[in-house]
C-alpha cells in the first residue's frame, strides 16, 4: 500500500512544483496602482511611442495584450533592455518579431529598471482596458436642421 502511495504523492509533488515554476515567469503582477500606472504613461511617452501604441501598430507592434504573448515578464524586461541578444540567443518568439517586422532592431533600452518596465507594463494594460467612446452620431443626409 505504501508503495502505491508513494508514486502518486510524487507525482503530486511533481505536478505542483512544475505548475509553480511555470508560473514563476509571471510571479511580479502587473500594478493596478493608479501611480504606478501614471508613472507608466510619462514613461510610456518618452520611451515608447514614437514606435509603438497601445492598440495599434506603428513601427512596432501594439502593446495591449503583449504580457499574455510572451514567455514571460522576465522575457519583456530582458527584451526592453538588450532585443539584439535576446534574438541572438535564438528565441523564437523574438525571431518572429525581428523577421514579421522586416528585421528592424528594436531600441534597447539598457537604463530602464525592473520597476519603470513594469510601470510601463501597468499602463499598457490599463489603458487597453479602458473602453473607447463611440463615435458621435452624424445627422442622416437630407434629415439635417432646416
Amino acid at each position: 500500500m505504501i508503495k502505491y502511495r508513494m508514486p502518486v504523492l510524487r507525482r503530486l509533488m511533481l505536478i505542483t512544483a512544475l505548475a509553480i515554476f511555470s508560473a514563476s515567469g509571471f510571479s511580479q503582477e502587473i500594478s493596478k496602482d493608479p501611480a504606478v500606472i501614471k508613472e507608466g504613461e510619462s514613461l510610456f511617452k518618452s520611451n515608447c511611442k514614437s514606435c509603438h501604441a497601445v492598440k495599434r501598430k506603428l513601427v512596432g507592434p501594439a502593446l495591449a495584450g503583449v504580457e499574455t504573448r510572451v514567455p514571460s515578464l522576465q522575457w519583456i524586461k530582458d527584451w526592453v533592455r538588450n532585443p539584439a541578444k535576446v534574438i541572438a540567443s535564438g528565441d523564437a518568439y523574438a525571431n518572429k518579431i525581428y523577421n514579421e517586422y522586416q528585421k528592424a532592431q528594436m531600441t534597447a533600452f539598457t537604463t530602464l529598471k525592473d520597476d519603470q518596465i513594469m510601470a510601463i507594463l501597468a499602463y499598457v494594460k490599463d489603458d487597453a482596458e479602458k473602453v473607447e467612446a463611440p463615435a458621435p452620431a452624424t445627422a442622416a443626409a437630407g434629415g439635417g436642421e432646416a
